[in-house]
């Protein structure tokens, strides 16, 4: 129900079926889209490694889509993630990886999840301002050497 012309900076699909094929059959039509900044799936039916390789062939423009991790999921383009929750199993580091598609993330709270032991992706989150990861047994630290605005560990 939505229309797109050459003039569209934003596409933007929520709970639209458009699975894989119809991903790339979008992918194919970005060229004509000289406009076209952003893309946001929410809930589309496409799997993760669709929509990352698309992602990574299109560096000029944000694709954003929902990722999901342990009993939590966010957008792309999220700048907050709560993912301390104990009434939920605790994150591990399988879980956690896919946030470093993440990028926009400032407030990152990981705490209270013992099993994590590798923060490596929070190297692609250069705006992030607060990291807690209190009650994990990360013992490396030099990811956080690729946030340059963190004030608080």
């Amino acid at each position: 129900d939505q229309v797109f012309d050459l003039q569209s900076d934003l596409m933007d699909f929520k709970q639209v079926s458009i699975g894989d094929e119809g991903a790339l059959e979008l992918e194919a039509m970005l060229p004509y889209l000289p406009n076209l900044q952003t893309i946001r799936f929410d809930r589309c039916d496409i799997s993760d490694e669709t929509v990352i390789a698309m992602h990574d062939r299109n560096p000029d423009r944000d694709i954003v889509w929902r990722i999901y991790f342990g009993p939590f999921s966010c957008m792309t383009d999220v700048e907050k993630i709560w993912a301390n929750d104990l009434s939920h199993p605790l994150l591990t580091d399988d879980d956690v990886k896919v946030l470093k598609y993440c990028t926009k993330v400032k407030y990152l709270d990981i705490g209270h999840n013992k099993p994590i032991t590798d923060i490596s992706f929070v190297s692609s989150m250069p705006e992030l301002e607060v990291l807690i990861i209190a009650m994990t047994n990360v013992s490396d630290l030099t990811p956080i050497a690729a946030c340059s605005k963190l004030e608080y560990l």
